[in-house]
């Protein structure tokens, strides 16, 4: 019985993080070709953590192997992966163990809630084991350029790797299961892992760029700081001492951290039936057999679309992390003002220089913020199987287009004017600049926008299993997020690198922002006409 529940859930996951499909019905090789666009995809990802994490063992390196502090070096960094290892698993807990679609299924049958429990566990824990692994692997790179190592530092890494990954799961199936319990008496599910998700990446940022800040502690005070983690965090030492290569200590620190995933493991399968199962304890709505209001078709299409975004926090993280980030960016600029007008002030430099340069800078910041939001790229497909049922209501094609496109400019516009308005008033834009720093953000809004329905509208994904597999793994997805950010980049390496003394940088804006409304247009064309008629014969 446990054989084949954990084939299944390896099956689940093998089709969640590829090609998202069930079965093949003569789409072999499209099937296959997704994989390996999906895989590949995931190995960037996990390659960019990996430089990030490199580029950080480099510096504590420099600060820590002159003192003989290998082992502090390693407390640290795996602190870090470990951390990393919670926040690449801690949302497939809550939806693969917690919310999974089959739990009542599953526990009608004569199965023992603890194999379900178990079976999902041992599967959901090659996540944390490859996440831990994007941290533990640059951490060991720089480790091994700066010292020789033999057949016991190579075991103690592999212990490391047990390690970090048994107790980041456990970490991670204890938050799971408060978000889980927590979120089950909420009206809208979703909030909560939108805000988990938030915190999660807040931590993440504050840690990293308080590196040097760290450093400078350790430089100082290293002695004062390995003795106090020996005294209170023993595992934490024990961890970094079997890093070094003394096997005890590896041994010890895997001990641990098998003994934190029991006890999870028996907690969680000894409340799984009652909060997978449990009722939400909201109380349900009494018919009152009155006429609700009347209001457009536009109207009553775009509020289906918000529904749709509210009640998915895996579309809200994934397709609009602009939305929650913009806002947070405006009132950093308001906060720190002061600080920014006075650095800006020291650099002794013509302001009519400073400024004209400033608003393409700020532009293109404004701008690669709203590449973070994608709405439009996995709208349709997100319509899934159930798409024949808006098909057979009295709606044009036309209008759900315009809903699908309508939510994206307010869930992007809003937040970006926001950004625009705290710019404005931290470095005093005249009028003039005020219009030139927002003719480029919008223009590239109405372009991704556009962009996305277009390239969702030709690469639907409607068989998902999974919603994940729509949200994040559509060719739609990557065309619009990567190439809008390659798009981005490149635009603002080509002038700052070939063209910043050939054209004026306001010229270069308002010719940018040109083409970008000028595609947009001709992508608004082609979706009102012949994509239309693409979705009106899309299968469901």
């Amino acid at each position: 019985m446990f054989k084949a529940l954990l084939k299944k859930q390896f099956k689940e996951l093998a089709l969640t993080y590829t090609s998202g499909r069930r079965g093949g019905s003569g789409a072999g090789s499209r099937k296959a070709m997704s994989g390996k666009w999906v895989i590949l995809i995931w190995g960037l990802c996990l390659a960019s953590f990996g430089m990030a994490f490199y580029a950080s063992a480099t510096m504590f390196a420099d600060v820590l192997f002159p003192m003989g502090l290998q082992w502090l070096y390693f407390s640290y960094l795996g602190m870090a992966s470990l951390a990393l290892g919670i926040f690449g698993s801690v949302f497939g807990v809550v939806t693969g163990i917690f919310k999974a679609k089959d739990n009542e299924l599953l526990l009608s049958m004569p199965i023992p809630p603890y194999m379900i429990v178990l079976a999902r566990m041992v599967s959901l824990w090659l996540i944390s084991l490859v996440c831990v692994l994007a941290g533990l692997i640059p951490t060991i790179v720089m480790y091994c350029k700066n010292h020789p190592f033999g057949a016991a530092n190579i075991a103690a890494w592999v212990l490391a790797a047990l390690t970090l990954s048994f107790a980041s799961f456990a970490l991670s199936c204890l938050v799971g299961w408060v978000v889980a319990l927590i979120s089950k008496r909420l009206q809208n599910k979703s909030i909560i892992t939108v805000l988990l998700a938030l915190v999660l990446l807040a931590a993440y940022y504050v840690f990293y760029f308080n590196v040097n800040r760290l450093l400078g502690k350790l430089a100082t005070n290293a002695e004062a700081i390995s003795g106090k983690i020996q005294r209170m965090l023993y595992p934490i030492y024990a961890y970094g001492r079997g890093c070094t290569g003394e096997i005890v200590y590896a041994l010890i620190a895997l001990a641990m951290a098998l003994a934190l995933f029991a006890v999870m493991y028996l907690f969680i399968s000894r409340s799984f039936t009652s909060v997978a199962t449990s009722n939400t304890g909201l109380k349900k709505k009494a018919f009152s057999g009155k006429a609700g209001e009347k209001s457009s078709v536009s109207s009553a299409l775009l509020r289906k679309e918000l529904k749709r975004y509210l009640s998915s926090a895996n579309y809200m993280l994934n397709s609009s992390l602009g939305t929650f980030l913009m806002p947070i960016a405006a009132i950093a600029l308001f906060v720190k003002a002061g600080a920014i007008r006075e650095f800006f002030d020291s650099l002794e430099l013509p302001m009519d220089l400073v400024q004209r340069f400033l608003v393409l800078g700020l532009g293109y910041a404004v701008m690669f913020m709203s590449t973070m939001n994608c709405l439009t790229a996995p709208s349709l497909s997100l319509e899934g199987k159930n798409f024949w049922l808006l098909r057979s209501l009295p709606v044009e094609m036309k209008q759900v287009a315009k809903a699908k496109l309508s939510l994206h400019f307010a869930l992007t516009g809003v937040p970006m004017l926001m950004v625009i308005a705290a710019v404005s008033y931290v470095f005093r834009l005249d009028a003039l600049s005020i219009l030139l720093i927002s003719l480029m953000p919008v223009a590239y809004m109405m372009y991704e926008a556009y962009i996305g329905l277009a390239a969702n509208i030709k690469f639907p994904r409607m068989d998902w299993i999974n919603e994940m597999v729509a949200v994040k793994q559509g060719a739609s997805v990557i065309i619009t997020v990567l190439g809008g950010m390659v798009l981005v980049i490149g635009l603002g390496a080509l002038y700052f690198l070939c063209l910043i003394t050939i054209i004026d940088p306001t010229v270069f804006l308002r010719a940018q922002s040109a083409v970008f409304i000028i595609i947009a247009l001709l992508l608004r064309h082609w979706i009102m006409t012949k994509g239309l008629k693409i979705m009106e014969t899309l299968p469901c």
